[in-house]
């Protein structure tokens, strides 16, 4: 169960280690941590958390208009998956062209909110700041301040930022400079995502396709996910050399441009959708990521501060390094940071 912490000046806001962000990489941290006897609070700045392993439910459509599937290669995340196709959140997908792939059933999300479970997180909270103070009775012995959007400050002595690198790097500038660097040698490419509606169900040749070229990238059926319903909802997402042209135009001209490359790919006409709307993802994939020997946490007598995510790949247990490409490279990064404050409060 998800605790909600009262944005006031109380001890509430004080915590022994923060993790910012409740993607993969925020929650592995904090399942592997609580695991060791340790509780976390987690920040999270969205309204739902699983980062880009993101669902929305709109008008009665189901979108999955973040990470399309999951892989899994090395043995924890291949437990964890196990896990969660038990509790009946993931199922094996091969529509997406992949025998190893799962889908959520029928939200990706679902991963995520199995993942945690038990773990205490606080959402629409934004940390806007971050900076080092003397430890005092003030501040609970806890030397990072992290300033939040509604005004509230949390204090505490151990710290992980699992967010994009480039909201890493601004919220390290001053705590953790060398980590700020690190995170600026990073680089994404972006990516426009369009839902749209239908009030019948498509006739379609290929409910989901992969096409890295023109405007589409990727392309789904709702429908015919594991566990979905008969709603006709269709999620487009478009190529990187696209979304990188078509970065700051209006979101109604990427839905048409998108429904028309669609429309012509499959070869059918469609119907005016009931819904439709675009999302737009300016760090949906790691182009260049770091290299796993890069610098990675920083310790003092007082504190800790630690990176993670996918853009920040750690190597699995079957000795191969991530290029930050799958959601598993976040997942193992995660691991990565918990492993790493646990040895130092061992």
């Amino acid at each position: 169960m998800q605790l909600a912490i009262p944005p006031d000046d109380t001890p509430a806001n004080s915590a022994e280690i923060v993790i910012i962000g409740s993607g993969l990489a925020g929650l592995a941290a904090g399942q592997l941590l609580q695991k060791s006897g340790q509780n976390a609070l987690i920040l999270d700045k969205g309204r739902r958390l699983g980062g880009r392993m993101s669902t929305r439910r709109a008008d009665g459509f189901l979108f999955n208009h973040g990470a399309q599937f999951v892989t899994a290669r090395s043995a924890a995340f291949i437990a964890i998956c196990a896990h969660a196709v038990e509790a009946g959140q993931l199922a094996k997908w091969p529509l997406a062209g992949r025998a190893d792939a799962f889908s959520g059933t029928p939200a990706m999300r679902g991963l995520a909110e199995f993942m945690a479970e038990g773990l205490t997180i606080r959402q629409q909270a934004e940390v806007q700041n971050i900076t080092r103070v003397k430890p005092s009775p003030k501040t609970h012995n806890n030397p990072l301040q992290l300033q939040l959007a509604d005004g509230t400050v949390v204090t505490c002595r151990h710290l992980i930022v699992t967010c994009p690198a480039p909201q890493t790097a601004r919220l390290l500038r001053k705590a953790a400079p060398d980590l700020s660097a690190c995170a600026k040698q990073v680089f994404y490419a972006p990516c426009w995502t369009v839902m749209a509606g239908f009030p019948s169900p498509l006739e379609l040749r290929r409910p989901v396709t992969h096409t890295p070229k023109g405007p589409i990238g990727w392309a789904t059926y709702e429908p015919v996910r594991p566990g979905a319903s008969q709603t006709a909802a269709l999620t487009l997402h478009a190529t990187a050399d696209f979304s990188k042209a078509h970065l700051e135009a209006m979101p109604a001209d990427i839905c048409n441009q998108l429904l028309a490359a669609f429309a012509e790919q499959q070869n059918v006409p469609l119907p005016h959708p009931s819904y439709l709307t675009a999302h737009r993802w300016r760090y949906a994939k790691v182009d260049r990521a770091c290299s796993p020997d890069d610098l990675f946490h920083i310790t003092d007598e007082c504190s800790s501060i630690i990176v993670a995510g996918d853009w920040h790949p750690a190597q699995g247990d079957d000795g191969r390094s991530g290029k930050g490409t799958r959601a598993e490279d976040a997942f193992l990064s995660g691991l990565r940071a918990a492993r790493q404050l646990n040895a130092q409060l061992a």
